[in-house]
């Protein structure tokens, strides 16, 4: 952790409020291999989702270091390669009201882009302005005009198109997941 990448991410935080009036923060995310050095940074309190925390993050300006064990949602810490299993019956959990039969989910949970099993401990969230670390990924909320921008400032060198999956299992894997592994945005 430097200054000088404190001051390189206020500085971004700061050219991005300027161009995209963002509502709230911009939420930087390092993923942790090692959570030697950041000892002293709040774990939650008490389980959370990942969503919920990113949301905090967003809306409030919360840092937090995350764990597997500290997150309430059975499978971001899977997704994100935190050291735990998916519950077998995960994909049975849709079934009826989302998916009309076990193939349909299973095949919908089995295309959410993960990390290995262990590849982190924990994980980083706090605004990119405070961030004191290069992060791995910035999640960026907007209305459709915003992220139009955002999209249009990515390709106006590189010419092409912007290319993603979604799904509603995992949100939070398909934000930080393909942008770590490919180098590339995503929506």
């Amino acid at each position: 952790m430097t200054e000088a990448v404190l001051d390189k991410n206020k500085d971004l935080a700061r050219q991005y409020r300027d161009i995209l009036s963002p509502a709230g923060y911009l939420v930087a995310v390092k993923m942790l291999k090692s959570l030697q050095g950041f000892e002293g940074i709040k774990k939650p309190a008490r389980p959370r989702t990942l969503c919920q925390l990113l949301s905090q993050t967003r809306y409030t300006g919360r840092t937090a270091l995350v764990t597997a064990e500290n997150l309430a949602c059975y499978a971001a810490g899977p997704f994100l390669g935190l050291g735990v299993d998916l519950p077998e019956s995960a994909a049975k959990r849709y079934v009826g009201w989302q998916y009309a039969n076990d193939e349909a989910s299973q095949k919908t949970l089995d295309a959410v882009p993960k990390f290995e099993r262990n590849s982190y401990k924990g994980m980083l969230i706090t605004p990119l302005e405070r961030c004191a670390v290069t992060p791995d990924v910035v999640l960026f909320f907007g209305n459709i005009a915003q992220i139009l921008v955002g999209m249009n400032a990515y390709l106006r060198n590189r010419g092409g198109t912007l290319n993603f999956d979604a799904s509603h299992y995992g949100t939070c894997a398909y934000a930080i997941v393909p942008p770590m592994k490919n180098n590339l945005p995503t929506m």
